[in-house]
């Protein structure tokens, strides 16, 4: 996978961050396989998608609750 390909991936989790994002969606909007992508995100990033994503959520959370926005935590 290119580093294009895993800039793409970032940006798509950044847009969807909100949503439940599988392993597989991720890997199917590239077309490769599920652990093909976890294996290259972490060799390349240094964490697996998921680890990104909950940093990520985390990190928005963050900023929301630092200009004041209430946030509401849905559970699955």
């Amino acid at each position: 996978m290119s580093l294009q390909a895993l800039i793409k991936r970032a940006y798509y989790i950044a847009a969807n961050y909100t949503r439940k994002l599988t392993l597989n969606e991720l890997a199917d909007s590239i077309h490769i396989s599920p652990s093909h992508l976890g294996h290259i995100f972490k060799e390349t990033t240094g964490e697996t998608p998921f680890e990104f994503i909950i940093k990520y959520r985390i990190a928005r959370a963050k900023e929301f609750l630092e200009i004041g926005c209430s946030i509401t935590i849905l559970q699955d």
